[in-house]
């Protein structure tokens, strides 16, 4: 569900020329009218943490930056390229004040009707961030440190050769997710050859428990790629490089201590728990089909009093190729199933196999 929110920037003046005589109005101009912006964010279900909606853009210290392009009376035609100018505004920051969308130097709309101006917005609003010359591109470039990484939004609703406004419109940024998100979930799943997700997973033994002490996606995605601010879908060009991406406990990636699994009474601790901290999705380029290795590392510890160290413990580092075909404003949920196969100890005996001796005492004659 898209939230709206149409704020007002500065109050409108009616501007008028009068006479030196009797202060009589002879000529009036019009109205000059203050460009102003107002914001909806698409794709906001399940937004958390490192993740952006209307309430985080509203409370960023950063606020989202637009760029403006001022073609006088002629059309600006984004399909022909190495055309836009950043004339009207260059990387302007826009910043939620109370209650408003607020920028400065304010800008007003040209007066004469055949006069156009172009609008493209991204969030989070950067310093110094500039167009590849010509073009409507940013270029951005993936954290490899998941904490420092940013949910890129764009404006996907075209805003080409706006004229003058009436005083109750805005410049409204329809803004969406140009990445791709990932996250974990993780779960035991005790002698069963399937995890249906139901719930009713056999719980732990109660001496055991498991930690996830890391998990790695391989060196399969892309590092930096020019973002279009300019169309209606995220449209990536000049992609290079890969990383791969490391959780773990040094990072405290972690949502709280869900990277242990142990017995519990309640059935509902058996159901998948959310791995990843809410600062610690991993945002990506979308690049399609993509395959790469996931490898999570995790001890199994049984407490054992009979063992002169009083538990025993065995560390697993597995590893599964996974394809996924990412797209851009879709969050992918990777559920780890732990497979755990119980010890079982049965026993059996060989019946006996009887022969007989005579033994004569004495032996008669």
């Amino acid at each position: 569900m898209k939230k709206n929110l149409l704020i007002g920037l500065a109050a409108l003046a009616a501007v008028t020329i009068t006479s030196c005589q009797k202060d009589q109005v002879i000529n009036q101009v019009p109205q000059e009218q203050a460009i102003e912006f107002g914001t909806y964010v698409g794709r906001d279900a399940q937004t958390k943490g490192n993740s952006v909606n209307l309430d985080v853009m509203q409370g960023s210290t950063a606020g989202f930056g637009v760029f403006a392009y001022y073609s006088d009376n002629a059309d600006y035609d984004p399909n022909y390229p190495n055309t836009f100018i950043s004339n009207y505004m260059d990387n302007q920051q826009v910043k939620y004040i109370t209650s408003d969308w607020e920028y400065s130097p304010i800008k007003y709309w040209p007066n004469e009707t055949s006069d156009k101006i172009s609008f493209i917005a991204y969030y989070p609003w950067v310093e110094n961030k500039a167009l590849e010359p010509g073009t409507t591109n940013i270029q951005h470039t993936v954290a490899n440190n998941v904490k420092s990484q940013v949910d890129l939004l764009w404006n996907k609703t075209t805003l080409n050769n706006q004229t003058k406004q009436n005083t109750t419109e805005k410049i409204t940024f329809d803004f969406g997710h140009a990445l791709s998100r990932i996250g974990f979930n993780v779960v035991a799943c005790v002698d069963e050859t399937t995890a249906d997700g139901d719930g009713k997973y056999t719980p732990l033994d109660n001496n055991t428990k498991i930690t996830v002490n890391s998990v790695t996606l391989s060196n399969a995605f892309l590092v930096t790629g020019n973002l279009n601010l300019n169309k209606e879908v995220a449209t990536w060009t000049n992609t290079s490089g890969t990383q791969g991406f490391t959780l773990n406990t040094t990072n405290t990636n972690w949502k709280n201590s869900n990277n242990i699994i142990q017995h519990a009474e309640d059935a509902q601790r058996q159901l998948p728990q959310q791995l990843n901290g809410d600062d610690s999705y991993i945002m990506i380029i979308p690049n399609g089909s993509t395959t790469f290795n996931l490898t999570i590392n995790y001890d199994v510890e049984t407490t054992d009093p009979k063992l002169s160290t009083g538990k025993s413990t065995i560390n697993n580092n597995i590893t599964k190729s996974v394809t996924i075909d990412f797209a851009a404003g879709n969050a992918y949920t990777l559920n780890l199933v732990l497979g755990m196969t119980s010890v079982k100890i049965d026993a059996s005996y060989d019946d006996w196999d009887e022969s007989s001796t005579i033994v004569n005492l004495p032996e008669n004659e």
